[in-house]
């Protein structure tokens, strides 16, 4: 699986990729080429977050959520493969229903914490929701 990962992501960069040595690859690395590899096929990728805990979205202290909650923020789609890291252009993680739960400052930022009934999120390839 995880060198048809790596011919899916070849096929989206121009960057030579090389086949690591598998045996001491980092399973969390190998899970990020499965990951962009689904993402890039064109697949939606959904997780869910503990319970108890929420989502930090570092956005413009002015930033109001829609009305309907659905918010979607854009995010660069980069993975490490044998000491190197590959961009592979920009994801979208997709909240449904968030609620804003406070803005918090810290470390200089501002950061939404935000929340979703079912505690899920979504990933999508930026292209996918664009059209381009």
């Amino acid at each position: 699986m995880a060198v048809e990962a790596l011919a899916t992501i070849q096929q989206h960069t121009s960057v030579p990729i090389h086949v690591p040595n598998l045996s001491g690859a980092i399973s969390e690395e190998v899970n990020r080429w499965l990951f962009a590899a689904r993402l890039l096929g064109g697949d939606e990728v959904s997780g869910i977050y503990p319970e108890g805990q929420s989502l930090w979205v570092g956005l413009d202290d002015e930033v109001d959520l829609p009305d309907d909650g659905t918010v979607g923020i854009e995010l660069p789609l980069t993975v490490p493969i044998g000491g190197q890291r590959v961009d592979l252009g920009t994801m979208v993680v997709w909240l449904s229903n968030a609620t804003l739960v406070e803005r918090r400052r810290h470390q200089g930022r501002i950061f939404h914490v935000l929340t979703t009934p079912d505690r899920s999120y979504r990933y999508r390839l930026a292209d996918k929701e664009t059209g381009s």
